[in-house]
């Protein structure tokens, strides 16, 4: 790797560091901080160096570091590992630092008495999250359709209070390489109105609260606490995991994580739910504290009533072209440079293909690296409000290797659309093996298959229908029925 001058100035000032030691370095001077961490910052994403990302990460469990700087470079690495920016995964232990961070915040919690289960207020549910952005937002949609199961089967439940905690951070709280605010809603009345008419919630009064713009803040979750201490619910579900505010309630309530990927959530809560190819709700054992609920995938949450499909012209693609599409929100992260020449020989060896990119991406990137022979079967299609009806009009899902996709994939297999995917990450999770390849070269063969034979084509299309119908039924509503059981 070739690096500037000034990048080894960098390198050597964390090699200062790494001989030094952190413990040794007085992280309570604000200029020192500043430096140290945008020095560590830069080294493990700008230069790939991993013990740059150990050191970060003994940063988020230093007691002398401001818990709110803490989280914020937690959420950084978080980030970093869902956009594939981590140098080295096997270095990286979120799980660790996150009980670092709760241990922390715990300790200035004032505890509170356990809520027996004759105490609570069977009409009431509480659901959390640490993001609320409107029904296109993945996560909140997943919030909102767990609210529409209890409403549609727990008759007791007439009322459910959202509590959004904002922990991701919307501002910056110190100097670390590549890091931007997280997306913020104010969330007035009108659009949360809005909002839960998408939703289609009318019978339960609902009731949001959230925390306002800026860092995390101790005494705004001591606050969020005893409104639900006070409140006594039946229970409660926090949604994506890493939660202090759920983590914190789970003292005195039964609490339930709900995963918004395929791996079990990072959470102290002593439920936490996972989807898996089951078809049926299935407990079992995780650790001393807590029990893993292994529910079927959430494949109800992609629902449409109509049939638009977008017309081929005016998506510019040719009547008879084998349209592959790249779905996602970070697809500048997750095109690599592998990906790309994935892509390039599926477009070099089949003449009948076209590659249909779906949200953001730079043309000029395309420009700089794509042979000028087919970069006119390269579209860029920017976002779409109707995604199942663009799906519609392509012929095959391709998924990057990375952490994300998962709502795109389960779009795309609702409608019988073959999703072609490594094993890792979400995607990966929700395929059996007719559609899983083992890497790239393996998905130039396989697609290439699929291009030139017809039959094939088609018996890859009945499988996945068959594979989606087996878990497309009413998972959430098994999740609810589980919980009121044990409530």
């Amino acid at each position: 790797m070739n690096i500037s001058a000034e990048e080894e100035q960098i390198k050597q000032f964390c090699n200062n560091i790494f001989e030094l030691g952190l413990e040794n370095i007085d992280l309570k001077d604000e200029d020192v901080f500043k430096a140290t961490v945008g020095a560590l910052s830069y080294n493990c994403r700008r230069l790939e160096n991993d013990k740059s990302l150990v050191a970060l990460q003994q940063i988020c469990t230093d007691e002398r570091v401001d818990i709110k700087k803490r989280v914020f470079i937690f959420w950084q690495l978080v980030i970093m590992k869902f956009k594939n920016n981590i140098c080295n995964e096997e270095k990286l232990d979120l799980e660790y630092v996150y009980k670092a961070i709760f241990e922390s915040v715990k300790a200035k919690v004032d505890s509170l008495e356990r809520i027996e289960l004759e105490d609570r207020n069977r009409n009431i549910v509480v659901l959390m999250t640490n993001q609320f952005l409107g029904y296109q937002h993945s996560p909140t949609k997943v919030l909102l359709s767990i609210a529409k199961a209890i409403e549609t089967i727990d008759d007791e439940v007439d009322e459910i209070h959202i509590f959004n905690t904002n922990e991701l951070p919307n501002t910056i709280e110190c100097l670390f390489e590549g890091s931007t605010p997280s997306a913020f809603l104010d969330n007035t009345d009108e659009q949360l109105q809005g909002t839960y008419q998408d939703a289609q919630l009318s019978r339960c009064k609902i009731v949001y609260k959230q925390n306002g713009k800026g860092p995390f803040r101790i005494e705004n979750l001591k606050d969020m606490t005893k409104t639900i201490y006070n409140l006594k619910p039946k229970y409660a579900i926090s949604v994506g995991g890493t939660c202090l505010l759920a983590d914190i309630c789970n003292e005195f309530l039964d609490v339930y994580t709900f995963s918004l990927s395929n791996d079990l959530p990072i959470a102290n809560t002593k439920y936490l739910a996972v989807g898996g190819s089951v078809t049926e709700v299935k407990e079992y054992k995780y650790n001393e504290k807590q029990n893993a609920l292994e529910i079927p995938f959430l494949f109800e949450i992609v629902k449409e009533d109509k049939n638009y499909t977008y017309p081929r012209e005016q998506l510019g693609f040719a009547e008879n072209q084998f349209i592959i599409a790249v779905v996602g929100n970070r697809l500048e992260n997750e095109i690599n440079h592998k990906f790309l020449d994935l892509c390039i020989n599926l477009l070099e060896s089949n003449q009948d293909a076209g590659i249909a990119l779906v949200g953001k991406y730079n043309k000029e990137l395309l420009e700089d690296k794509v042979p000028k022979e087919i970069l006119d079967r390269f579209y860029l299609l920017g976002y779409k409000s109707d995604l199942l009806a663009l799906l519609r009009s392509t012929n095959l899902y391709l998924n990057p290797i990375r952490q994300g996709g998962g709502l795109s994939a389960v779009a795309a297999m609702s409608i019988s659309l073959p999703v072609i995917s490594t094993s890792y990450g979400d995607v990966g999770k929700y395929l059996n093996r007719d559609f899983i390849i083992a890497d790239y070269d393996e998905a130039l063969t396989v697609i290439t298959h699929m291009i030139d034979d017809k039959r094939f084509y088609e018996y890859k299309c009945r499988k996945m229908k068959s594979w989606y119908s087996r878990f497309s039924g009413n998972s959430l509503e098994k999740f609810i029925n589980y919980i009121n059981n044990k409530s």
